[in-house]
This record gives C-alpha cells, structure tokens and sequence, in this order.
C-alpha cells in the first residue's frame, strides 16, 4: 500500500428512499452516539446485562461438561440393563477402570 499520500476518510451513509439521497446534506449530518457519548446510566446497565449473560454462558458451558462426563456412564448403565445373561464386574487396581464380562 501507499503510504505517501494521506488517507482520505470516508462514512456511508444509508438512507431509505431516493428522495433522502437528494435532500441529504452531509454538513447537517450527526453520526451516531459512540459509547464514550452514552449516558452513564445506559452504560452501566449494558455492562451489568453482559456480565448477566456472561455468567449464565459459564454455568452452561459448565453444565455441558458435567453432562459429557455421565454420558458414558449412562450408556454402560442401559447397556448392562438390556444385555441377557450375567454380567460380571471387574476393577483394574492401577487405573481404577472397570471391565465388565458378560455370560450367557
């Protein structure tokens, strides 16, 4: 890119209809209100509304989680109750996993 020359800024401005595009007069324009501009009071109430949401993402993504880790237990669980015959458990010392052995 160029950095010889300045940069000229440039806004788009949309309007509704081709009759505000002829009227429009860019001198009387006032563009939006940045958040710096907010009233205190609408600031605040946006940043209490997000810290909310926030918050009740982190309980959902820490329900998620927990639910991820039944899940395999649940399916052992219906699988030992569906299957025929006896099932028999057993508990590696070491790592503390379970094997199960059916007989029919």
């Amino acid at each position: 890119h160029d950095t010889r020359h300045e940069k000229v800024n440039t806004h788009t401005v949309f309007v509704d209809s081709d009759t505000e595009v002829e009227t429009f007069d860019p001198d009387d324009f006032e563009p939006p209100v940045k958040r710096d501009e907010q009233a205190p009071d609408i600031h605040k109430a946006l940043c209490k509304m997000k810290k909310q949401q926030y918050s009740l993402l982190r309980l959902r993504v820490q329900r998620a989680e927990s639910l991820g880790k039944l899940l395999p237990s649940l399916k052992l669980q219906r699988t030992i109750a569906a299957s025929k015959g006896s099932v028999k458990k057993t508990v590696d010392e070491e790592t503390g996993v379970a094997t199960y052995k059916w007989r029919k």
